[in-house]
């Protein structure tokens, strides 16, 4: 599998980020990374300008890696570019950053508040990403901590590929479930 996280590090979300990396690290801790097993790249994404590719595909080889790499993410703050999060996951469909076309299953997970304001339509990028063929998650997180702000679910149900794609930190355990039925070796 070739396993996009894509992470909103915007101003909105600094009470939340730890939570976003927390949930990333377990999901990354259940499955088998490597090579030829599930490869994973992580994108950030805030305002349009501070969106990167923190690591593509190709990076790492081993589990401890990709989780110390995601231990070691600074939110950035700023507006909100979920479009422009999810348009630079898609590129990560590509061979140059270590995709493998034809014999992985491409899974995008976004994890944001669904508050988007700067950079391309997150319906539409979302489209893309389903038509490059990426299975596509939207994950958000619903406790209650200081200096929250509550999900806008219109934008987390529009980014997700359909209705039952779209989760939240209290059915988490379900989508990691299911991104582990596709974590088979990739020879």
């Amino acid at each position: 599998m070739d396993l996009v996280l894509v992470v909103d590090f915007s101003t909105t979300t600094d009470p939340i980020v730890s939570f976003y990396k927390e949930m990333a690290q377990r999901l990354v801790s259940a499955l088998k990374i490597g090579p030829h097993y599930t490869q994973v790249a992580v994108i950030t994404f805030a305002t349009v300008g501070r969106t990167r590719t923190k690591f593509n595909l190709k990076r790492f080889k081993t589990q401890a890696e990709v989780l110390k790499a995601i231990a070691d993410l600074q939110s950035t703050g700023g507006t909100t570019a979920v479009g422009e999060g999810i348009r630079l996951g898609t590129e990560q469909s590509s061979v140059k950053e270590g995709a493998r076309p034809g014999i992985a299953t491409k899974v995008m997970i976004v994890f944001t508040d669904g508050w988007s304001n700067k950079g391309p339509d997150p319906e539409a990028m979302a489209k893309g990403a389903v038509a490059a063929g990426f299975e596509l998650y939207s994950v958000s997180y619903t406790g209650k901590v200081d200096n929250g702000v509550q999900i806008n679910d219109y934008t987390l149900e529009s980014v997700a590929q359909d209705l039952k794609h779209k989760y939240t930190d209290q059915n988490y355990n379900q989508l990691i479930d299911r991104v582990r039925q596709r974590n088979a070796a990739c020879l």
